[in-house]
């Protein structure tokens, strides 16, 4: 008898159809979804999946306040530009790319902030679940980059409220 919200969502792409079947079960006992992109929404939309009130808004960790302090990255060299990066493993299931094509598109934003921009980057893993760690996608893109030193990758088991301190001190999101 108590409604029932979900905030900030991606939600699918589901590869059973017995999974779809089970969401649009679910998916009408909810008071609210709101989803954090145009993308779930038009999928839910187009799979006959959209709760009965369903809105896009921004995630809700964008309303968190920074924590006072968290672990900062230690940067070699004069003080530099840095670029938050946020990672995710799953996104290529989203478009028209593979694994591999994910990867390497990656490689190339990498290559080309560290070598033409000269910035350093902070790699933000999004999701850190055992169905899909973005640790493990930002620990490889650091490997194939031969850890270089103007990387660092945020794989601390830190809060949501901690990850937003460690972005509020980058030039850029």
């Amino acid at each position: 008898g108590l409604p029932v919200v979900l905030l900030g969502h991606t939600v699918g792409r589901f590869s059973k159809p017995e999974d779809l079947q089970a969401w649009r079960a679910c998916a009408q006992h909810l008071a609210l979804l709101t989803t954090r992109d145009q993308l779930t929404y038009d999928y839910l939309q187009s799979v006959d999946g959209l709760a009965p009130h369903t809105e896009v808004c921004a995630d809700v960790a964008f309303g968190l306040t920074p924590a006072l302090q968290a672990s900062q990255p230690k940067f070699p060299g004069p003080p530099k530009p840095c670029i938050a990066l946020s990672v995710s493993k799953g996104l290529h299931r989203w478009c028209d790319l593979s694994a591999t094509e994910h990867f390497q598109a990656w490689l190339s934003l990498l290559a080309e902030f560290i070598h033409r921009w000269d910035v350093n980057i902070l790699m933000i893993p999004h999701v850190q679940e055992p169905y899909g760690d973005d640790r493990q996608l930002a620990t490889d893109l650091h490997r194939a980059m031969g850890f270089d030193a103007r990387i660092h990758v945020a794989a601390e088991d830190l809060s949501a409220s901690e990850y937003k301190c460690l972005m509020s001190t980058c030039d850029m999101v």
